[in-house]
């Protein structure tokens, strides 16, 4: 019986990431409808804390500390809470959202990226967005920019990590930051963002080997 080919592994492709002009683009390109400066908050937060969209979508008002600029994660991947920075430059537009359901009427006791009902002055709750929303309007606003990389919820966790990864953080902040549980995962993480960015670290590493 002749023996089984194991089977070639695929090689990973390299995850799409943007850089920060390329997200003041995109946020710029969300209209400045009720809708509008909710969907640009998200893509705000989803950039500034390098959030999966399970836990951008889950985040509630108070979970926010807009001194200290933290947001504390509930139930990340795994079930494990965390608490997480946000880029100060992201908070405007979080702000502008939350002044708007102030206006609206929104209740802010549920998901802070929530439906609402424009002009109503019933303290109405709002329910949470769907993830599939969020796919749909990112899918329009790639095609109004005509942009050539794909562009998904994941990529705004992809770049800040590669943003990150080229202010020189360290490994360990970077993998607290994401939510990993193993620094192996953000290692690998990592090199599949910007392998040429990664490999300078490692270089800067190898010529501090006398310090290690």
């Amino acid at each position: 019986m002749a023996k089984k080919t194991p089977a070639k592994k695929t090689i990973q492709q390299q995850r799409t990431y943007f850089d920060q002009p390329e997200i003041a683009r995109l946020l710029a390109a969300c209209p400045d409808s009720t809708s509008g400066i909710r969907n640009r908050a998200l893509l705000a937060i989803l950039f500034g804390a390098g959030l999966r969209i399970t836990e951008g979508l889950a985040i509630k008002k108070a979970d926010i500390d807009f001194k200290k600029h933290l947001i504390v994660i509930h139930n990340g991947k795994g079930g494990r809470a965390r608490t997480v920075a946000l880029m100060p430059i992201m908070f405007p537009y979080i702000e502008a959202w939350v002044e708007r359901t102030e206006k609206i009427g929104l209740n802010g006791q549920g998901s802070l990226f929530c439906t609402h009902t424009q002009g109503d002055q019933l303290k109405q709750s709002g329910k949470a967005i769907m993830a599939n929303y969020v796919r749909a309007s990112l899918k329009r606003l790639a095609t109004k920019l005509g942009l050539e990389k794909r562009l998904h919820s994941h990529a705004f966790r992809h770049s800040l990590a590669n943003t990150l990864m080229e202010a020189g953080t360290p490994l360990n902040a970077i993998q607290q930051q994401l939510g990993h549980a193993n620094p192996a995962t953000t290692a690998r993480y990592l090199a599949g963002l910007n392998p040429a960015e990664l490999v300078k670290h490692i270089d800067t590493l190898s010529n501090r080997g006398a310090e290690l």
